[in-house]
């Protein structure tokens, strides 16, 4: 029986690879395409930064021990302070139950080696996916009644006067709704509040 028999594919779902070790980026990328997902390589903290494009569902795959410089949890720290909410996993070449706990006490989601079986790191990758759309989902919940109605109005890209007009409320009040909403989705911009409603 084949990887993918084993797994439900993610639609659109992507994987943001960040190692320093070229050789193993392409084979994770070559393996992760073939299982139908759209992967992003990045071989430090500054190439993810200036080449990133948020997608949902996605998550990022991170080498601990990314390179003299920086460090992988330095750069995982950094992802989570920028705003961005997927899910991370650690590879490392000396996974224990210890620093796996650590870290993911820390908002990691796993560590697995990388010597690891192409169906296990697969499968923890798809666990991660699942559960950033079920975050995705439970934020949607904390909106309240009227925040759920300018929701739908920005992901069908209506403007704040348009909005306003539509709802017989002010400009005030609906700036007002549109922060709320951003701070409680976890988005800073437009473009992740419209990624956020495909998930």
């Amino acid at each position: 029986m084949s990887v993918s028999e084993h797994l439900l594919m993610i639609e659109n779902a992507k994987v943001h690879i960040i190692d320093d070790n070229f050789k193993f980026c392409v084979t994770w990328k070559c393996l992760l395409e073939k299982h139908g997902y759209s992967v992003s390589v990045y071989q430090n903290s500054d190439s993810f930064f200036s080449d990133y494009k948020p997608n949902v569902p996605e998550c990022f795959l991170v080498d601990l021990r990314l390179g003299d410089d920086e460090s992988g949890e330095e750069l995982f720290y950094k992802i989570k302070n920028s705003g961005i909410s997927g899910p991370c996993i650690f590879f490392s070449g000396y996974a224990t139950i210890e620093l796996t706990a650590q870290l993911m006490k820390k908002g990691a989601f796993y560590l697995i080696e990388k010597t690891a079986k192409p169906i296990d790191v697969l499968q923890v990758i798809q666990e991660a996916i699942y559960s950033g759309q079920e975050n995705n989902n439970l934020n949607i919940k904390l909106l309240t009644e009227n925040e759920c109605k300018v929701y739908k109005m920005m992901v069908n890209g209506q403007t704040v006067e348009q909005t306003a007009s539509e709802l017989l409320i002010s400009k005030r009040t609906v700036e007002f709704h549109r922060t709320n909403i951003f701070r409680k989705l976890g988005v800073k911009s437009m473009k992740e509040v419209i990624l956020h409603s495909k998930s």
